[in-house]
């Protein structure tokens, strides 16, 4: 995995996620996976939930990643923190 320190804290995009929920072993779904794995700082913002949340049709399904998403450190607007990465 390519990665400076596998500790700091990352914003995960809307294409990860897709390809995460699809299987997909991307090297950034790697990534994403060993910080969910081992419990380290993912970030979300409300535009990728939002992404996230318009592609699943079914309620109950809708409601359980609504739920895991929003128990993530959601960002508001200032999407520059210091530290934070974008995979």
């Amino acid at each position: 995995m390519k990665c400076a320190k596998m500790d700091e804290p990352i914003l995960v995009d809307t294409s990860v996620w897709i390809d995460f929920f699809n299987g997909k072993e991307t090297e950034n779904v790697k990534i994403f996976t060993y910080y969910l794995e081992n419990d380290l700082p993912i970030f979300i913002c409300p535009v990728i939930i939002q992404e996230i949340l318009q592609g699943i049709v079914n309620d109950k399904t809708f409601i359980k990643v609504k739920e895991s998403l929003l128990s993530l450190n959601v960002l508001d607007d200032d999407y520059n923190k210091p530290g934070l990465r974008t995979i």
